[in-house]
C-alpha cells in the first residue's frame, strides 16, 4: 500500500436539513461530492427532512465511497453509513465493499422494531415493514481496480473520456432490520459470490470518472428519471475539475424550473447525495 493521505468525510441527514441547502467539496481532483436535502414538498413526503447519507474515505491511495438513501426515516441510512465509517477506522486501509456490507448489515440488524403497547399493527400501527430501510451503494478503488456493491435504487455510472456512459442497474433488495437479520444468518455458510447484494468489479480506464448517486440526483422531479446517461455524458466532462462538476450536478438536481405534466416549478424534490471519483 502506498503512503498516501488518510482522510474521511461523513455526512448524514442531520448535517443538512434546511430546504435548498447544499454542500459540495472534494480532495484535489481525485474525489468530490455533493449533498442536499432538496426541497421537501407534497410530491416527496418524508419522515425526516433529509434521509440520505454519504461517506468518503481515503487510505494510502485507496478510495472508499458510499451513498445511502433511506425510506421511513433516516435511521437506516445513518446507521449503515456510520457502520461503514467504523469499519474504515478500525482497519489499516480502506475496507472492501464486502466488509462495508457486513458491517452495515450487522448494525442495521440491531434496529429491530418492537411496536409499543399502544400500537396495534392490525389496526394501522407502525409495524416492522414500515420501519426505516435503506438503499446502499459502496465503491472501493485502488490503482484503477474498482469494486462496487449495492442494494436498492442508488445508481452508479462509469463515464469515459469519450463521453461513453455505462449504468449499473438498481437492485430490488433493500437493507432493513429483517433482511439484515436474514443475511447475518447466512454469512457464515455462504460463499462471498453468493452474498445477496449486487456486485461488479472492473479496471477503470484512464480519464474515466465514476459517479455514485442516490435517486434524488437522477430523479429531481420525484419518481421521474430526468438525468441519465445522455445528460451525465455532457455534464461530467474530462476538462472540468471534479469539484466544479459537483457544483454543476447539484445545480441540475436542485433546479425547480422544470415542467412535468403541465405542472411548472418542479424539480429539487428529493434528497441528493453523490460522489465523483477519478480512479486513475
Amino acid at each position: 500500500m502506498d503512503s498516501g493521505p488518510a482522510r474521511d468525510c461523513l455526512l448524514t441527514g442531520k448535517d443538512l436539513e434546511a430546504p435548498g441547502e447544499r454542500l459540495s467539496s472534494g480532495w484535489g481532483d481525485r474525489v468530490a461530492w455533493g449533498f442536499s436535502p432538496g426541497r421537501p414538498n407534497a410530491f416527496a413526503a418524508k419522515v425526516d427532512p433529509n434521509e440520505d447519507a454519504l461517506l468518503v474515505v481515503e487510505r494510502g491511495g485507496a478510495i472508499l465511497a458510499a451513498v445511502a438513501d433511506a425510506h421511513g426515516g433516516r435511521l437506516a441510512s445513518e446507521t449503515a453509513i456510520r457502520s461503514a465509517h467504523e469499519a474504515a477506522r478500525e482497519g489499516a486501509g480502506a475496507p472492501s465493499c464486502e466488509e462495508v456490507f457486513l458491517a452495515a448489515a450487522r448494525a442495521v440488524a440491531e434496529l429491530r422494531y418492537e411496536p409499543g403497547p399502544d400500537e396495534d399493527e392490525e389496526e394501522g400501527g407502525i409495524g416492522p415493514s414500515e420501519f426505516s430501510a435503506t438503499a446502499l451503494l459502496a465503491l472501493r478503488c485502488e490503482n484503477g481496480r474498482t469494486d462496487l456493491a449495492w442494494v436498492g435504487d442508488c445508481r452508479a455510472f462509469r463515464i469515459g473520456p469519450g463521453r461513453s456512459v455505462s449504468t449499473f442497474e438498481p437492485s430490488p433488495l433493500w437493507l432493513d432490520w429483517e433482511s439484515a437479520a436474514r443475511w447475518i444468518e447466512d454469512f457464515e455458510r455462504a460463499r462471498p459470490e453468493d452474498r445477496p447484494w449486487s456486485r461488479e468489479s472492473f479496471v477503470a480506464e484512464p480519464g474515466e470518472v465514476l459517479l455514485l448517486a442516490t435517486d434524488g440526483l437522477t430523479e429531481p422531479v420525484y419518481g421521474v428519471p430526468v438525468l441519465g446517461e445522455r445528460e451525465f455524458a455532457g455534464l461530467v466532462r474530462p476538462d472540468r475539475a471534479l469539484l466544479e462538476t459537483a457544483h454543476v450536478l447539484l445545480h441540475e438536481a436542485l433546479r425547480n424550473d422544470r415542467t412535468f405534466r403541465g405542472q411548472t416549478g418542479r424539480g429539487g424534490e428529493d434528497n441528493v447525495a453523490f460522489v465523483l471519483v477519478r480512479p486513475m
